[in-house]
């Protein structure tokens, strides 16, 4: 009996060592939860100011992108406002009613304004299908036939001056198949 209670006492020892135990892990179990929750609510803090601050450079870069699409049409209307300074009243006129602004872009392909007592610079970027270009018998000083206003642009008949005195621009990159300045012809293939 005596081993009896000697043990009976040695297991009521381990129970209490055990439910210690159990206490300390359960102690530590619930420091551990919160220093957990104390790390996840960092993170989402963490998180939020990142997204707040994310959305701010994304506003930024939006507006740059404005900013920058806004001077690139500007400079673009500038050159078309600097392009059509350079051609005289007369001429402008003669286009804007023979012409009208919202056909120039689709409709006409080919421009016939030979003889018309135009003078000046000639610009015509705004027709952008064109194909034949006559411009015969006018006091034309400049013409520009960029390829980058111009494209389809391939047939050109103009004054032997604007050739001769290389007035004109861009003829170097312009897909130009028929050339006629009066007294020449070119054919390129």
């Amino acid at each position: 009996m005596a081993n009896l209670e000697k043990d009976k006492g040695q297991l009521l020892e381990k129970i209490k060592q055990k439910e210690t135990e159990l206490t300390s892990l359960q102690s530590e179990k619930n420091l551990f939860m919160n220093e957990k929750a104390e790390i996840i609510k960092k993170l989402e803090e963490k998180i939020k100011e990142l997204t707040k601050e994310n959305e701010g450079l994304k506003e930024e870069v939006d507006k740059s992108k404005l900013e920058k699409e806004v001077v690139v049409e500007t400079e673009k209307k500038e050159e078309v406002i600097n392009e059509e300074l350079k051609m005289e009243p007369e001429t402008i006129k003669f286009l804007d009613e023979n012409y009208p602004k919202e056909e120039r872009g689709n409709v006409i392909k080919e421009l016939d304004i030979s003889a018309e007592d135009l003078k000046g610079h000639l610009d015509l970027r705004e027709f952008v299908n064109l194909k034949e270009l006559y411009c015969y018998n006018n006091q034309l000083t400049s013409l520009d036939v960029n390829v980058s206003h111009n494209p389809k642009l391939t047939d050109l008949y103009c004054d032997v001056e604007l050739f001769i005195e290389n007035k004109i621009t861009g003829l170097e990159k312009a897909s130009i198949v028929r050339f006629d300045c009066g007294s020449s012809y070119l054919l390129h293939e």
